[in-house]
């Protein structure tokens, strides 16, 4: 009769820990799963990190890029600039001088011609003085936005 009852509790020992460890196998796949699905989800944020960062060096590239336009628009609009003042100067050098051609000259074609010489000279002027109401901060945003075109 003990025999029977120490058998009796070895197999409800026997039964308990195979159930304790069905359980165990049950938590552990669970585990498993739950392990995958982290590193599946890992992976993909690897990727999309990876994308991100080959997408911010496209984005850098592109900033230098605009920088070099926006640099040489800078400098073309110098250059203008300068070229501009320098028709001015022109302009007004031709003007002065024929007007002082016009005072003396005899002849009425050369007359004439001086006039026809300082109506050019005061329409190039006069052009180039409704350009320069425009600010300079105003012709350097042109340039820049021409150059992005």
């Amino acid at each position: 009769m003990l025999y029977i009852i120490l058998l009796f509790v070895f197999v409800v020992v026997v039964v308990y820990l195979m159930m304790l460890m069905r359980r165990q196998k049950e938590k552990m796949s669970e585990i498993k799963i739950q392990i995958d699905q982290l590193q599946a989800q890992h992976d993909r944020l690897q990727k999309e990190r990876d994308q991100l960062q080959e997408r911010m060096n496209h984005l850098e590239e592109q900033r230098e890029h605009l920088q070099m336009q926006t640099d040489q628009a800078f400098r073309s609009a110098d250059e203008i600039e300068k070229i501009y003042d320098e028709i001015w100067n022109h302009a007004n050098t031709i003007h002065l001088y024929s007007s002082l051609a016009e005072e003396e000259s005899k002849s009425i074609t050369m007359k004439e011609k001086q006039k026809e010489i300082m109506l050019a000279s005061g329409e190039i002027s006069h052009l180039l003085s409704g350009e320069n109401d425009q600010s300079q901060s105003d012709r350097n945003n042109q340039c820049i936005s021409f150059s992005f075109l």
